[in-house]
């Protein structure tokens, strides 16, 4: 699913809903700056995870439910 350039600010859980198959997500180039808890718990088989160039100042506590996860893309963010 490839959401990239559309200014998107947040992520909240009920966003994904239903996309349990899901297995690549580019959230690239938007303006995220969070992402609540409960997000990815409805993507179990989320492989890919594409979040660079956006405003996170922090690596989401979400991510740590993303236990079939391969490839994370944090790059050119605020992360320090």
């Amino acid at each position: 699913l490839d959401l990239s350039s559309n200014r998107i600010a947040e992520i909240e859980e009920e966003n994904l809903q239903g996309l349990i198959s899901l297995t690549h997500l580019y959230l690239f180039n938007n303006s995220i700056y969070q992402i609540d808890m409960g997000t990815f718990e409805t993507t179990p088989q989320l492989q890919e995870l594409h979040l660079g160039k956006n405003l996170l100042i922090e690596v989401p506590f979400a991510l740590g439910r993303l236990f079939k996860l391969r490839y994370l893309d944090l790059s050119n963010n605020q992360i320090r």
